[in-house]
């Protein structure tokens, strides 16, 4: 394997294969929508990403779950996909307030670089598709 193999890219890149391949095909049959999975492994432990990704979200993440999350609300409301009477829901029970003192914030921050690094990287498939009308969910079972 290359330097810079990456199984997430191996994955995308066959996905994108049968994709195009379909895409080619005329016959009504070939114009049904259809399914296809793709079972991604770099959610689990250990979490990884090519470092080059990872790199652009490190900073991103320094400021916390919280702010990021009270960014996010609002983006949402700017852009109108929820009401602006709308409050954000209540930090999961199990993580504690960003600045309390049990957090290792720089662990934190990179592993929430890594999975948007991840994210990034598993969402290729959809830009790299000739085909219209892609609904992709990204899904991961970690914690």
């Amino acid at each position: 394997l290359s330097k810079d193999y990456y199984y997430t890219d191996a994955i995308n890149d066959e996905a994108c294969k049968f994709l195009k391949a379909k895409s080619t095909r005329s016959t009504r049959e070939d114009e049904r929508p259809f399914f296809i999975y793709l079972s991604h492994v770099a959610p689990h432990w250990p979490l990884h990403a090519p470092q080059d990704e990872i790199d652009k979200y490190e900073e991103r993440y320094s400021c916390g779950w919280d702010e990021v999350r009270k960014q996010r609300h609002a983006r949402l409301i700017e852009q109108k996909i929820i009401p602006s009477g709308w409050t954000c829901s209540p930090r999961d029970e199990f993580s504690p307030p960003w600045e309390d003192e049990s957090v290792n914030r720089q662990w934190e921050a990179k592993r929430m670089a890594v999975y948007a690094a991840q994210v990034r990287r598993g969402t290729n498939v959809n830009k790299s598709s000739e085909q219209k009308n892609i609904y992709l969910i990204l899904h991961s079972n970690s914690t």
